[in-house]
């Protein structure tokens, strides 16, 4: 299982990151705190709330989807200054 923190900052990005993520031939998972969502599901990321940093979480350990998946996730990617706000 790979692991990332991405924030998604509006609820039109949210479609771009879902349409993204949808193209992974894996499961990718969205969570913060108890809550845990499909990134796959547009409607469950704008349920889950835009502008906050949540962790995403690949359901394999391929490297090649590791890679496939930084590529599609590099605009919502969190940088290492910004990781203490995980809520």
């Amino acid at each position: 299982m790979t692991r990332y923190i991405v924030n998604i900052p509006s609820v039109e990005e949210a479609s771009v990151f879902s349409a993204r993520i949808q193209k992974m031939p894996f499961d990718v998972d969205l969570h913060s705190g108890r809550t845990v969502i499909d990134a796959k599901s547009v409607l469950g990321l704008i349920y889950f709330g835009v502008g906050r940093n949540a962790f995403l979480e690949a359901h394999t350990d391929r490297k090649a989807d590791q890679e496939m998946l930084e590529e599609a996730v590099r605009d919502y990617l969190v940088q290492d200054d910004q990781m203490a706000r995980v809520i």
